[in-house]
């Protein structure tokens, strides 16, 4: 460690010796050399302890393995509500004006000294949660303590023990939106639906404009054959947002199954309106036509839904289907020998294929 180093995080430390604040300097010290000198310290005004700190390499390695790097990126970090404050104020110039006014903020800082911003300990503690962190050895107490137990644990691939968490939150404080929605989400992945749409409810009954529980409680209700009650939802969702692609796709697709495939084209050429870069839209609209018997305009959806999506494997078969209506079989051959490249185990496709090539068949 360079001198430089060194006398950075001594200085850092000195900031909470002015505190009289010791213990947590030398604390702040030992952390900090685990760290090194490219890291941010999270610390709480009030107390000023020092709750935890995050390298650029963990929260990569941290996000890494989530299934959406990217949205959780921004929903744990860059959306926080965080205040920037001047760059040249050190930790001790800040400390009494945070303090005064924000009791239970958080404040950041970088290994300068320079005081970056300050947001609440509660966002900080769902962020820190969304990214696999937090206090194991502080029991939790308020229904935001659970609901962030619970964020972490369902992040950790621990399911059970992360419903157990917001079963609690809810039930400190009933109208804890996040908590419901977050166990709904875990049930409907357990495939426990009917529990995950009672919980999709709850959070529309708390907020009737979460746009996200209507939809998803939309498709359980489609999963289910319920389509008039999946309608209902999904247009709830257009009556807020006369543009939300989720909806008119899904409607069109609720409006195909009950055999109303005229208004289910005109959804979904609402739905390419607004984005027509959609490949499942497409397939779908092709579906539609195909039930409707205008079987071009399916093989020119099905080949829209082709081009942006090269390795779409319902597709090539829908087109396939299409291209025997058509009495084009060597070209539906082809179709169902692209699919066994990309997948050589799909049945469905290795069953189409023998039956076009059984000698004798007729066409």
């Amino acid at each position: 460690m360079d001198k430089k180093t060194m006398i950075r995080q001594m200085e850092i430390s000195d900031e909470f010796f002015l505190s009289t604040q010791d213990e947590k300097g030398h604390e702040v010290t030992r952390k900090l050399q685990k760290l090194g000198d490219g890291g941010v310290v999270f610390v709480t005004v009030g107390d000023d302890r020092v709750i935890g700190f995050i390298t650029k390499d963990e929260i990569m390695s941290s996000v890494v393995q989530m299934n959406n790097p990217s949205e959780m990126i921004a929903k744990n970090i860059m959306n926080l509500d965080f205040v920037e404050v001047s760059g040249d104020e050190t930790l001790g110039d800040f400390l009494p004006k945070i303090s005064k006014g924000y009791p239970n903020a958080v404040v950041v800082i970088d290994p300068d000294r320079r005081c970056l911003g300050y947001f609440s300990r509660k966002d900080l503690n769902e962020a820190m949660a969304g990214l696999g962190y937090y206090d194991k050895s502080r029991k939790p107490e308020t229904s935001s303590d659970w609901l962030t137990r619970g964020i972490a644990m369902s992040n950790q691939g621990q399911v059970d023990d992360a419903m157990k968490c917001y079963e609690k939150s809810v039930a400190l404080h009933a109208n804890e939106e996040r908590a419901w929605s977050n166990l709904a989400k875990n049930l409907e992945d357990s495939n426990k639906d009917k529990d995950a749409i009672k919980c999709y409810s709850k959070v529309v009954t708390i907020n009737s404009e979460n746009k996200t529980a209507l939809i998803k409680r939309g498709n359980l209700y489609a999963k289910q054959a319920s389509e008039n009650l999946a309608i209902r939802s999904y247009n709830l969702v257009l009556s807020m947002d006369p543009n939300n692609v989720d909806a008119l796709i899904n409607l069109g697709l609720e409006h195909s199954k009950k055999g109303n495939l005229l208004k289910s084209i005109e959804f979904y050429n609402k739905a390419e309106a607004i984005d027509g870069e959609t490949s499942s839209l497409w397939n779908k609209k092709g579906n539609a036509y195909n039930r409707a018997k205008y079987h071009e305009d399916a093989l020119k959806c099905y080949n829209r839904a082709i081009e942006m999506d090269k390795e779409y494997e319902e597709a090539l078969f829908n087109k396939s289907t299409i291209l025997v209506k058509l009495k084009k079989e060597e070209e539906s051959i082809e179709c169902l020998q692209e699919i066994l490249k990309i997948n050589p185990n799909n049945t469905s496709a290795c069953e189409a294929l023998a039956n076009l090539k059984k000698p004798g068949r007729s066409t």
